[in-house]
């Protein structure tokens, strides 16, 4: 077959959307890690919210804070635009979530629902903001290293 990179290699088209979803992953979770890259916009409870503290969506106009899985809808948001492809949304919130979830601390519980054990590391009483700081920079090196493995 003319487009296989090797025995055992996928297509080179599958290839390459594999190496672009490692580069989206890598700019995704760089600018979530950017969106609470201080303790004051570092939110619990919500996914994000306002001056007032009322709770908001991460992507409006009016939020000040957000918690880890607000950061990360918004810097998909940011970094694939409001018009992405529903697939591409859905696809790439899933790599980033098993992400942050493989990297949660080991004493931390985990289920089968991952993206509810990632909210519930967040609003954990126990939780500080270098924890947070800490999911986000080990997150960020390992879909580094992916993406130049790939």
């Amino acid at each position: 077959m003319s487009n296989m990179k090797g025995r055992g290699s996928a297509p080179a088209p599958v290839a390459t959307a594999y190496s672009r979803d490692a580069d989206w992953l890598v700019e995704i979770l760089t600018r979530a890690q950017d969106i609470v890259s201080e303790p004051a916009a570092w939110t619990r409870g919500a996914l994000a919210r306002s001056v007032l503290r009322d709770a908001v969506l991460p992507t409006s106009d009016v939020a000040i804070t957000w918690s880890t899985s607000g950061a990360l809808a918004l810097g998909l948001h940011n970094v694939l635009g409001p018009a992405a492809a529903q697939s591409d949304r859905e696809r790439l919130y899933d790599l980033a979530i098993r992400t942050l979830w493989t990297n949660l601390p080991e004493d931390h519980p985990r289920t089968s629902r991952m993206s509810l054990d990632i909210d519930g590391f967040n609003d954990y009483p126990g939780t500080r903001y270098d924890n947070i700081e800490r999911l986000f920079e080990r997150s960020v090196e390992l879909a580094r290293a992916n993406a130049i493995r790939r």
